[in-house]
């Protein structure tokens, strides 16, 4: 596998350990061979943070707002990332939540080790509207992830390891 190729495989047992739902209606997990050394916070951060421009206010404005009620606050903050709250934030995993008024309530991770990054989502379906919107949010999600992750690894392995003074603030996992 290149570095740069995103790789579908099952959702680490680490993740699963999380109990970050007590259902998880869908997951998914996309796995790239690291460049350089990143945190797991440092993964999240490029991979959403790093998405174009229209995509972020599409995703906030049309997805977020117009179809699960509730907008992404995409302003720079230590204790979210792309407008999702860090639920969790370890050595080696984070865990972002972003829950709506509508009953979609979603999870994307990041496990980071020497030799593999992985990013994922676990999804909770709670009502019947999101179960109606989940196959055209799913079809979306499952075009997105995947490039916005190798994305994320080619402009990795394009600026080389990260310095020590990039390195993200850490809070104690929950």
């Amino acid at each position: 596998m290149a570095h740069a190729d995103a790789v579908e495989i099952e959702v680490p047992p680490t993740v699963a350990r999380l109990d970050l739902f007590d259902r998880v209606d869908y997951e998914d997990a996309f796995l790239v061979k690291p460049a350089s050394g990143r945190s797991p916070e440092q993964v999240m951060r490029d991979v959403l943070e790093g998405a174009p421009t229209w995509f972020l206010q599409a995703w906030s404005n049309v997805l977020g707002r117009a179809v699960l009620g509730e907008a992404l606050d995409l302003r720079p903050s230590p204790d979210r990332i792309a407008g999702w709250t860090i639920v969790t934030n370890a050595s080696d995993l984070i865990a972002i939540a972003f829950d709506t008024p509508r009953g979609l309530d979603a999870r994307l991770f990041a496990v980071t080790s020497i030799d593999k990054e992985i990013v994922g989502t676990q999804i909770r379906l709670n009502t019947t509207y999101a179960r109606r919107w989940w196959p055209v949010i799913r079809a979306g999600h499952r075009f997105i992830l995947p490039r916005l992750v190798r994305r994320s690894a080619r402009r990795a392995a394009a600026n080389g390891p990260p310095s020590p003074a990039a390195e993200p603030r850490s809070t104690p996992a929950e």
